[in-house]
């Protein structure tokens, strides 16, 4: 094993005893262009905003308990 590979190793096993971070790469924000961050940002955010189909899935599910612990309750109050 080379060197330079021995310290990369050596660098990953020490931010995971340390809980930090470590890239083998460092990251390059000029290759993503000039307006890559705007973008990126504004893609997140219309991501939020964005209506998901399991997110309205899991609101009809609890609708659905809801509804179905009411009609119990009344069902028990009516029958006794």
């Amino acid at each position: 094993m080379t060197d330079t590979a021995q310290k990369m190793i050596n660098d990953a096993i020490k931010a995971i005893e340390d809980r930090g971070f470590w890239a083998a790469y460092p990251e390059h924000p000029n290759a993503y262009g000039e307006e890559a961050g705007a973008k990126g940002l504004e893609n997140f955010k219309a991501t939020c905003l964005k209506e998901h189909p399991l997110r309205l899935f899991w609101e009809i599910q609890k609708l659905s308990n809801i509804l179905f612990r009411s009609i119990w309750v009344l069902s028990k109050a009516l029958i006794g």
